[in-house]
């Protein structure tokens, strides 16, 4: 590993020239005496304001971040503020970013340090371990951010700075290579500047040292980089491979590669061994190793889009798990498959009996005795979570406006998300054991707190907390109530223009002179004709009676149902 005061002076003075102008970034300048009330709250501010841009940051992009930031800081401008915010504004407020479940930890966590610690968060790293929520990278970011305590922090930004500044090619998700990262975080990060340094990493890794397309020629590291000079030295063995006129590699190639790096060496423990002689590339950006990423669970369900007089019914997602205090159309899962057991077997499907009957199911719960009016197959969309890939198969159900329905409903574990599919139990189907529906589970939670009636623009506008997959339906719904306006334009756009009384196109006149002429040939014809009755094509309709037009069928007829669910 390269040594440390050299990486700390390129560092800072990369850093101070080039670092990221950040809202929630501020000098360190506390008021003095450090001891005094007015140093005491500029700290307590700070902390807050690193604590929530932190919670944001995490598997959030930076230009995202920023006006969530700025908007939660004018309506919680301390941490007082937010611990006495009702929850439905701060999930509101925390709509768009994702991970929801952040949000609502976040303003816990705000509530338990306004009781046990006066509304200051902790200085140290292991005051800050113990509110719920705060993990090591927190709390290292935190500490040294807001504190100036001497802690280090990895993100992934920095995972990939310190892998490729020392050639550490193992798994950065295997318990070996995280304490080996940690200690080296922590072997590096400076006395007197450390909330600068963790930040100054972290900005080399988000702005230079990139996963695809490390700019090395612009890094302030490069002299102290392993995994640049083993780029290099590397390009130099290429070199000779391509002059040798034997494949086999000649003894000058051979003499190439027993000057490179040696990647079989005992330096490290931790990384898997690799033969140089049997690779064609060696570019920096194979550090850190690629993780094994488990494959999310395939799951399917209905959606069932429930109108009334313009108005449409959502339902508030449990208090914990999956999507947690969000307003969501009703659904329920008809499938739930965990990777592990898809590629044991191929994964089931859903058919449309059992789409309709998923529908039928929550119709019944939620609407019973209301009478169906229209419903209408929007089709399918796909939404993928962290550890969730859902398919949603949405329907577009529009109740009798007559009805009178409550605008709420008390919590009811089968309100609206169901995770036990009826139809697939008939089948026979088994799930895997991390299917099951425990309470615990994030992604089959299954508890319900409200349900109401909401406008389009609601939902659009974001007035209430609503997720992704919501928008992305509505996307649906929106393309379908395009469809038919289309569908008009097409075919006025197919019928024939009009033409003005008296004229007549060349090749009307060309059938009227034919019929003409064959008129005067019949009459000219002594033969008997016999009567042949009028052949009707197949399929051809019958006459509208006299004094009355033609009825039209409802266009939602072939596919609805008009008086009942099934």
């Amino acid at each position: 590993m390269p040594a440390a005061p050299a990486v700390r002076t390129l560092l800072f003075e990369w850093f101070d020239a080039h670092g990221r102008v950040l809202p929630w970034r501020e000098p360190w300048s506390p008021p003095e005496p450090a001891d005094s009330p007015a140093a005491a709250a500029w700290l307590a501010r700070r902390a807050y304001r690193t604590w929530v841009s932190e919670i944001m940051l995490q598997q959030t992009q930076v230009a995202t971040v920023r006006n969530y930031f700025d908007r939660w800081m004018q309506r919680w401008p301390t941490l007082a503020d937010l611990a006495a915010a009702d929850p439905e504004d701060v999930a509101r407020a925390w709509a768009g970013l994702g991970y929801y479940s952040r949000a609502r930890r976040l303003h816990a966590a705000a509530r338990l340090v306004v009781d046990r610690h006066g509304g200051v968060l902790p200085s140290t790293v292991q005051g800050l371990r113990e509110i719920p929520g705060i993990g090591p990278y927190t709390a290292g970011a935190i500490a040294s951010i807001a504190f100036n305590v001497r802690a280090p922090l990895v993100d992934g930004n920095v995972v990939r700075v310190l892998s490729r500044l020392g050639a550490f090619g193992a798994d950065p998700k295997s318990k070996a290579a995280v304490e080996h990262i940690w200690r080296v975080a922590d072997a590096l990060v400076d006395d007197r500047r450390p909330g600068d340094f963790n930040q100054a990493l972290m900005d080399l890794g988000a702005t230079v040292c990139t996963p695809l397309n490390p700019q090395c020629g612009g890094c302030p590291l490069q002299s102290q980089c392993v995994g640049h000079a083993e780029s290099v030295e590397f390009g130099k063995i290429k070199a000779e491979r391509l002059r040798a006129a034997d494949p086999a590699r000649s003894d000058a190639v051979a003499a190439a590669a027993s000057a490179a790096p040696d990647a079989d060496s005992d330096s490290c423990s931790v990384c898997s061994s690799v033969n140089i002689a049997d690779i064609e590339d060696w570019p920096v950006t194979r550090y850190p190793a690629k993780a094994a990423r488990r494959q999310p669970r395939q799951q399917a369900c209905a959606v069932a889009v429930v109108e009334r007089n313009g108005t449409f019914l959502v339902t508030k997602g449990p208090d914990s798990g999956l999507l947690a205090g969000m307003w969501d159309f009703p659904l329920e899962i008809i499938t739930d498959v965990d990777p592990a057991a898809a590629q044991a077997r191929k994964a089931p499907g859903t058919t449309a009996i059992e789409r309709r009957h998923a529908i039928n199911t929550l119709l019944d719960r939620l609407c019973a005795g209301t009478r169906v009016v229209t419903r209408t197959d929007l089709g399918s969309v796909v939404h993928v979570f962290t550890h969730i890939r859902r398919t949603m198969h949405v329907e577009h159900v529009i109740l009798d406006g007559d009805a009178g329905l409550p605008t709420s409903q008390p919590a009811s574990p089968s309100a609206a998300h169901i995770d036990r599919p009826a139809a697939a139990k008939k089948r026979g189907r088994r799930k895997a054991s991390t299917d099951a529906s425990d309470p615990a589970d994030p992604a089959t939670s299954t508890s319900v707190a409200a349900v109401q009636w909401v406008s389009l623009a609601t939902l659009q506008d974001g007035d209430i907390a609503v997720p992704a997959p919501l928008k992305k339906v509505l996307k649906l719904l929106a393309a379908a109530a395009e469809a038919p306006a289309a569908s008009k334009k097409r075919k006025a756009a197919s019928r024939p223009k009009k033409r003005l009384l008296g004229e007549s196109s060349e090749a009307e006149s060309s059938a009227a002179e034919s019929s003409s002429s064959a008129a005067e040939s019949d009459s000219e014809d002594d033969r008997p004709k016999s009567k042949r009755p009028v052949k009707r094509s197949r399929g051809a309709q019958a006459p509208p009676p006299a004094g009355g037009s033609q009825p039209t069928l409802n266009r939602y007829f072939t596919r609805s149902t008009l008086s009942s669910h099934s």
